[in-house]
């Protein structure tokens, strides 16, 4: 077994098959409750959590964490922004990473492209002063939401 426990070693603790594991694991509720104790003592004793980035690249799941970059974490408009944004996506049940710019171009792509591979389900952007890439036109290839806010946010004509 390795260090990090899988559902496959959850289930064979608790002897039951892999699917119950499943089932149990994703919140279904129609396990025989026997069965449920033994895979609830099994997770407990190995010490097994979920992999949420396995099961967002699943249809329909999602990752249920959103990811924030400002670009100069020393302003204090931003710690306030980051505050609203960090309660209101814990209410909606959602974890929020952010991450600092430093009014970086370069390290402003970098941060996008890392939230992107860990599959967030959106990113809010404070974009630094001098961008690099064009994340408005990319993001339209892409399956998530964007927002962005600051003085670089373009503006639509109406």
């Amino acid at each position: 077994m390795s260090n990090t426990p899988t559902m496959n070693d959850v289930a064979r603790e608790a002897r039951v098959g892999l699917k119950t594991v499943s089932r149990y694991v994703n919140g279904q509720t129609n396990i025989d409750p026997v069965l449920a104790g033994r895979i609830g003592e099994a997770i407990v004793t190995l010490g097994y959590r979920r992999n949420l980035a396995a099961a967002s690249i699943r249809p329909g799941w999602t990752s249920r964490v959103l990811g924030l970059i400002i670009s100069d974490l020393a302003n204090p408009y931003y710690s306030i922004l980051t505050r609203s944004i960090e309660t209101y996506a814990r209410e909606k049940g959602y974890l929020l990473i952010s991450a600092s710019s430093d009014e970086d171009g370069e390290r402003h792509d970098e941060l996008v492209d890392r939230l992107l591979e860990q599959r967030v389900d959106g990113i809010f952007i404070v974009p630094p002063p001098k961008e690099g890439r064009s994340w408005h036109r990319y993001r339209c290839r892409s399956r998530l939401s964007c927002s962005s806010t600051g003085p670089s946010t373009p503006r639509r004509r109406t």
